[in-house]
């Protein structure tokens, strides 16, 4: 967690109830602002309840955020700026919204998502991936996912790591050949085969285990690629998604 999101969140002191009714505040305050700010850009009306679906939580949970009644967490205030295209810790700043809105003439500041490297799709007995993970395609994800170095992603359209990764998911892995025990990982076998795994250590080898138990265990024997950081899906007009830039684990 970044240090002014820990100095935003902590409470100290005899009146730290008062400091968190009024941290509450502010922070209700700020998402009725950035709300505003998003009808604004895209000329219509966004109400608490068009929120709280984008959210998949009840709309008397999101009015809790917006009311100063109750946290919003990290995980949801990541989820929100991805969908409005801002940055998350915008939710935690006292930035003035001024700086977010522009003067006249000015064109709407926004934080599209950014393109990595598209190296294609991944099933259960993929082949052909290029030698290098640079590659012509791209693929647009939510900021976070492409602010550093060496991401690249890929379609999964196999269910060996179901229900972690579901077949049309789009992964966001960081490139990275130093084994990452218990992580999910690109590996590419000997003979070429790319697959998404567990990476797991029996005592004398490395091996690649699938989340579905309907696949069988495999013994290392080429090299991982990258690891797992990000995850985008698509359930109809909703985006969810899932980033930890240590890597995903299940």
């Amino acid at each position: 967690m970044q240090e002014f999101e820990k100095s935003f969140l902590e409470n100290k002191g005899v009146d730290g109830r008062e400091r968190r009714e009024e941290r509450l505040k502010r922070l209700g305050e700020r998402l009725r602002e950035l709300r505003a700010l998003q009808e604004v850009k895209l000329g219509r009306k966004i109400s608490q309840r068009d929120v709280a679906r984008g959210l998949g939580i009840p709309d008397t949970r999101y009015r809790a955020y917006e009311y100063g009644r109750a946290e919003l967490p990290e995980a949801r205030a990541r989820h929100l700026a991805s969908e409005w295209g801002i940055r998350w810790q915008d939710f935690y700043t006292n930035l003035p919204l001024e700086a977010l809105v522009p003067g006249e003439g000015e064109a709407l500041p926004t934080r599209a998502p950014h393109a990595v490297p598209f190296i294609g799709t991944i099933g259960d007995e993929s082949r052909g991936v290029p030698t290098s993970l640079g590659a012509d395609d791209t693929e647009f994800v939510p900021p976070e996912m492409a602010e550093v170095d060496g991401r690249f992603a890929c379609r999964s359209t196999g269910d060996a790591c179901y229900d972690l990764i579901w077949p049309g998911d789009l992964c966001v892995f960081q490139q990275d050949t130093i084994p990452r025990l218990r992580h999910i990982v690109l590996y590419r076998f000997a003979d070429g085969r790319l697959a998404i795994r567990q990476l797991l250590h029996d005592g004398r080898h490395f091996t690649l285990h699938a989340l579905n138990e309907a696949y069988a265990d495999e013994v290392g024997d080429g090299v991982a690629l990258g690891y797992l950081v990000g995850v985008v899906r698509r359930l109809g007009s909703r985006r969810i998604t899932v980033y930890d830039s240590a890597g995903i684990t299940p």
